[in-house]
């Protein structure tokens, strides 16, 4: 009888046998004996490359007291089967990293090429036929003497390693497999690590931490065999050393090998964008079928300390890393030093320029908030009113006028006001922030010589991720006359949300405006204001236009 893998996997003359590690009540919880009939697959290639499948099941458990323990635990035994696990004949020294492959067995080091070349035209066929090919890593690979591969069920399998703790999962099977991926490129990963360990002697992979093993998987941190490993073309048992085009077929080989170790972990795709703009899709590195792995006679591994762009590849991944583990609070310093940049510099404005309501009426100093507010100008807005009053908003403007500005400078986005609205080209695809519709009406029965009274209707508009949010606003203002100008003393306001149809709204505006195309803002809105009433009058829009003409050239 031979065990494997710290004794969890044994291979007799008239069975194969797994101690799962598990006390029959520890596998009466897990379910275990629900698995037994899971099927695995005996993989056969004749000598035309037909691959065949032939399912292979458990057939039983039972409890054992294994050798050095205390506690019996659960065993489960399979039909007989003459193999020895793919983990014994990818087995290298230690120093396969640094000079000439002295190893003697290259008998066993052409099995083992033998037998990954044999598991990649499986993986491909399993494909193909709609196999459920299991992936359990070099331990749970079989490789009979037969010439077939066996494919141990994978449920009771990597629940047994499970059971040996995250280093030995880790060393028979973690290293080995990035659960990341989907399935297919889940095996072709494998595969690819297979033939990484028959070309390096070593695996592609060796962090032993699931967390930091799932980094360096995520950031590709793998010594490329492009960089490390020399080989000299050849039949290992025939020394034939015939170099014509080996080459290019070991460069061939490594690139395929190299690429299915960093293909990338599918990303979600987005919901499409309303009106049917998709967003930018990630870029993604595909996995690529192998089917065939050259043979040699001899390899040799450098240093990976004396290979410049490993080298380079650690000092990329040590400022990554740090970016990816800090840049949250690096991002928050610079918002910060921005906004203390913003602050100062507003400040330095508003001593040297500040805007004033010193000789406004009433009427005006309530226009000149509302301006402020619309407008996004903070300077304006505080300078109408008296500490306390209208505070929420000020807060609003703040936050929004930050966001805009950093939009503008990392997106290129502008964010305009609904009386601009409708002087842009494409207006469907821009972000709005502002009032619309606003009556200002004062109650000059409350009137006393210091104090004014007003009320202002207006419709508050903004987009987000391209839906338009509206409330219909109502504010009460109360200006006091303060030493030797009106200033809004106290402000309350009142909002409700409507539901518009952000959907049938922008349907009807592309109905009237076709994509870079010239049109008339008075007829847009003739033809929608009835059924919108919160959009901008004409006149609010005329006003937009002076305002863009002032500070940017228009389209038309």
């Amino acid at each position: 009888m031979a065990d494997f893998g710290d004794e969890l996997l044994f291979i007799n003359n008239d069975s194969i046998v797994i101690d799962t590690g598990l006390s029959t009540r520890e596998a009466a919880q897990a379910k275990l004996m629900q698995f037994l009939m899971e099927p695995g697959y005996i993989a056969a290639v004749s000598a035309h490359g037909a691959v065949s499948f032939e399912p292979y099941t458990f057939t039983e458990s039972f409890e054992d007291i294994a050798k050095g323990r205390k506690n019996s635990s659960v065993f489960i035994r399979g039909p007989a089967y003459d193999g020895i696990p793919l983990m014994e004949l990818l087995e290298t020294s230690n120093s396969a990293d640094s000079g000439t492959d002295t190893s003697s067995d290259a008998s066993r080091l052409e099995k083992a090429r033998l037998a990954v070349e044999k598991i990649c035209k499986i993986t491909e066929a399993s494909f193909e036929q709609e196999i459920k090919l299991p992936n359990n890593g070099p331990l749970g690979t079989i490789v009979g003497t037969d010439g077939t591969i066996l494919f141990l069920p994978p449920s009771i399998f990597n629940r047994a390693l499970d059971s040996r703790g995250d280093i030995t999962y880790s060393f028979y099977e973690g290293c080995w497999k990035n659960t990341a991926l989907t399935e297919k490129d889940c095996l072709r990963f494998t595969a690819a690590a297979y033939a990484y360990a028959v070309y390096s002697g070593m695996p592609p992979f060796t962090q032993k931490d699931s967390q930091l093993r799932a980094a360096d998987f995520y950031d590709k941190n793998f010594k490329k065999l492009s960089w490390i490993c020399n080989v000299e073309a050849g039949d290992a048992e025939s020394g034939d050393n015939s170099d014509a085009g080996s080459k290019k077929l070991f460069a061939e080989t490594f690139a395929n090998i190299e690429q299915n170790l960093s293909c990338s972990a599918p990303e979600m795709e987005t919901k499409k964008k309303r009106r049917g703009k998709s967003s930018k899709k990630i870029v993604t590195i595909p996995s690529v079928a192998i089917t065939e792995l050259p043979p040699f006679t001899k390899r040799v591994i450098t240093d990976s300390a004396a290979v410049p762009a490993y080298e380079a590849q650690q000092k990329r991944l040590k400022r990554v890393r740090f970016m990816r583990k800090n840049g949250t609070w690096i991002k928050v310093g610079i918002v910060a030093f921005v906004l203390l940049c913003i602050f100062v510099a507003s400040r330095i404005r508003d001593y040297m320029n500040r805007p004033t309501t010193l000789g406004l009426e009433p009427a005006e100093v309530v226009e000149m908030f509302y301006d402020g507010f619309d407008q996004l100008n903070i300077t304006v807005f505080d300078a109408t009113r008296t500490d306390g009053a209208g505070d929420g908003i000020s807060n609003m403007i703040a936050t929004f006028f930050v966001t805009a500005k950093m939009r503008e400078s990392y997106e290129g986005k502008y964010t305009y006001t609904p009386s601009q609205w409708f002087n842009i080209k494409n207006p469907h695809t821009v972000d709005i922030y502002g009032i619309s519709q606003l009556t200002i009406e004062e109650d000059t029965r409350k009137a006393t010589d210091n104090v004014r009274h007003f009320k202002a209707h207006y419709y508050l508009i903004s987009t987000e991720n391209y839906m338009v949010i509206v409330s219909e606003v109502n504010d009460e203002l109360v200006l006091s006359f303060d030493e030797d100008r009106w200033l809004v003393s106290f402000f309350v306001s009142q909002e409700k949300d409507l539901d518009l149809g952000t959907d049938n709204f922008y349907d009807d505006l592309q109905t009237l405006i076709q994509p870079n195309s010239n049109y008339k803002p008075a007829d847009v809105l003739n033809a929608l204001s009835d059924k919108y009433e919160w959009l901008p009058t004409l006149k609010e829009t005329e006003k937009g236009y002076e305002q863009l003409f002032a500070n940017t050239v228009q389209w038309w």
